[in-house]
């Protein structure tokens, strides 16, 4: 999972210094029912990938129901809302990201200029390489 920092604020101890900070961390809404508000970096009828707005973290949002086809799918980098729903597949420790909505997200503005990099900068995720990975529309199996 992608830590969040930068753009959080640290909560310093009364006497110590700006080094001395301690670092404030954000945990992403995971209780059903709680609001969920992200940016999409990629998307798709049945999920989405993004970033939570609130705490920074990559998620993967499955949608309880497929988007239909005539419908409109969140684009790239737009920030999206909807509200957490019981997943009917159990935990899976290997994918803590995973977070399955009650209905399809609403579709808000497009997020862009300074405002996403600042976003994007405040992850841990190493530069000049791409997000998720790889660039294209498939990954290979290996």
């Amino acid at each position: 999972m992608l830590a969040f920092r930068g753009a959080l604020r640290s909560d310093r101890l009364p006497g110590s210094s700006s080094r001395e900070a301690l670092e404030v961390r954000r945990i992403r809404a995971s209780e059903v029912g709680e609001p969920l508000e992200f940016v999409v970096l990629r998307s798709g009828r049945r999920s989405c990938i993004g970033l939570d707005l609130f705490s920074g973290a990559l998620l993967e949002a499955f949608f309880a129901t497929p988007l239909p086809d005539d419908g409109e799918v969140p684009t790239t980098f737009t920030v999206v809302h909807g509200v957490i729903a019981d997943d009917p597949e159990p935990a899976d420790p290997s994918r803590p990201e995973r977070v399955m909505l009650a209905e399809a997200p609403a579709i808000g503005d497009v997020i862009g200029g300074r405002a996403l990099d600042r976003l994007l900068s405040a992850t841990d995720a190493p530069l000049n390489v791409p997000l998720l990975g790889f660039v294209g529309s498939g990954m290979l199996f290996v």
